[in-house]
């Protein structure tokens, strides 16, 4: 994961307190939801995915959280 996180101390102490195998990223280019719906062309609102696009991604999200709380 390479961000801006080396060009601030307060950001790299930030990401140093993140467990980052207990989060989500979309793709193999680790983005965050917003970036992804609009790759993925879902609809949008004025600044924001519709509904489709949270459905779709809860779903893709699924294995990850029951992963997290041991499959609960």
């Amino acid at each position: 994961m390479e961000h801006h996180r080396y060009t601030d101390k307060f950001l790299s102490k930030l990401y140093s307190e993140i467990d980052f195998s207990n989060w989500f990223f979309f793709g193999d280019r680790m983005m965050g939801f917003n970036q992804w719906s609009i790759l993925e062309e879902y609809p949008r609102g004025i600044t924001h995915p519709l509904d489709k696009a949270h459905e779709d991604a809860v779903n893709l999200m699924l294995p990850m959280f029951k992963k997290i709380i041991g499959g609960k």
